[in-house]
């Protein structure tokens, strides 16, 4: 079993990112803290790519959540393109679509390969 690494079991231990309309300031802070820390250990490895995507909340989380999407399409796709929902798989209405973020991604790689400069 591949272990993860110590920003990424930080920010599992916060748990999914909440609402924008639901959390206090410390707690974005946290949050905020947390992912900036996986951004710094990219690129990930498969298995932490997999581990993080459960953590999408239905907003962007005053932008946290986009540092998470880039956090994960530093692995490579291959290892995370299974755990994404098939594409047109209904989201509620007030959510954010991160799956299909993370498909395009995977599209764009297919088609032009690595975009993040390795």
């Amino acid at each position: 079993m591949t272990s993860l690494r110590k920003p990424i079991r930080r920010l599992l231990d916060l748990g999914p990112l909440p609402s924008e309309d639901d959390v206090p300031d410390e707690k974005i802070d946290e949050f905020a803290a947390a992912t900036a820390a996986v951004d710094e250990v990219r690129p990930l490895t498969g298995p932490e790519a997999r581990a993080l995507i459960p953590l999408f909340g239905r907003d962007t989380f005053w932008g946290i959540a986009w540092t998470l999407l880039h956090a994960i399409e530093s692995a490579p796709v291959e290892e995370y393109e299974s755990m994404l929902p098939p594409a047109g798989t209904p989201q509620p209405e007030d959510a954010d679509d991160w799956p299909a973020q993370l498909r395009h991604t995977i599209e764009n790689e297919r088609r032009h390969g690595h975009s993040d400069g390795a």
